[in-house]
């Protein structure tokens, strides 16, 4: 994998499959990349990570402080809200998550193939979220 950094590509950028940061999403059975911000590097405003959600696994039900915007790639799950409604995400799906406790969100791949889903976060220098349970 060949390592880059944000810094060095300011301000147009494409990324190519492998060229973020493997394995620094981490969950149960599960992985992920950061594809834009976090150890890339500062960005303006931007964080962006893919999250595989491995079949018959659960994220647990966490929030963030700042507001999240999911995009299914692949595979068919169960999104889940803080207030305990649970909706069925596919590809296109797209889920919205505001701050705080309120837009709490967590995920079930009930399937047999992977739940891949991108993550978007608007992240002042592009630093990693936070997470927290819920």
């Amino acid at each position: 994998m060949r390592r880059w950094t944000i810094s060095e590509h300011k301000p147009f950028l494409v990324v190519q499959p492998g060229d973020g940061i493997a394995g620094k999403v981490q969950g149960p059975a599960s992985y992920g990349e950061v594809i834009i911000g976090g150890e890339q590097g500062p960005t303006e405003q931007a964080y962006l990570s893919h999250y595989v959600l491995c079949p018959g696994q659960t994220l647990e039900v966490h929030y963030h402080s700042l507001e999240e915007v999911q995009y299914i790639l692949f595979g068919h799950g169960l999104v889940t809200a803080a207030s305990g409604e649970q909706h069925r995400v596919g590809p296109g799906s797209v889920v919205y998550c505001g701050s705080g406790p309120d837009g709490g969100h967590g995920f079930t791949n009930p399937g047999n193939v992977p739940l891949v889903i991108l993550c978007f976060f608007p992240s002042k220098g592009g630093v990693t979220p936070d997470r927290f349970p819920l």
